[in-house]
Parts: C-alpha cells; structure tokens; sequence
C-alpha cells in the first residue's frame, strides 16, 4: 500500500533478523503510514511513508516517534526523524530540531 519494500524483509522479519513496525495515524488507523525498521541491535534502519517519503514530511508525526523511541532506548539517527527527503538518500531540507520534543 505504501509504494516501497517492505515486502522484501519479511523473510528476514520472520527469521527475527530485524523488526519491521508499522506507523499509523489515529485517524485512518487501517491505512499504513509508516514503516519503521529496527535491527536486532535495537538502531533504527529506516523509516519511510509512501514512495519511500523520509518522515520529516509529516512533521505532527515526528514528536510521536521521537518519544517512542527515547522510551525505549532505541538508538536512531536524528536525520531519519527529521529529513524531508524521499527515497534512500537523505534531501536537503529538514525540520527544525524543536521537532524533537517528548509528548507526555
């Protein structure tokens, strides 16, 4: 539904080499939103939306994420949270750090 690979992690999902979350919003909670990979090493690979879209495009979202995985100690790089990029490279534009916020 998202336009990306997820598909192909399923074997190594299913092998418990790597965590594959999904991100959905309250309000259309039976459409996907997100896809959030997390290695076995508990660091996040990837996240992406539809068409590999980086989550900075959904900016209301990125507070979300950021404090779950504070609480859980997941270790990430802030440019997955906060860049507005599509695909598997990094863009230019990103949000403003103030997006990094633990929503209680």
């Amino acid at each position: 539904m998202l336009h990306h690979c997820v598909g192909g992690y399923v074997d190594k999902h299913a092998l418990g080499e790597t965590n594959i979350l999904f991100l959905r919003s309250k309000v259309n909670a039976d459409i996907p939103f997100f896809t959030i990979e997390i290695n076995n090493n508990n660091h996040v690979v990837q996240i992406h939306g539809s068409h590999n879209r980086w989550l900075g495009n959904e900016p209301d979202a990125v507070p979300f994420v950021y404090t779950y995985f504070e609480k859980l100690g997941v270790d990430y790089d802030k440019k997955l949270l906060l860049n507005k990029g599509s695909g598997y490279s990094a863009g230019s534009e990103n949000l403003d750090e103030s997006y990094l916020k633990i929503i209680a």
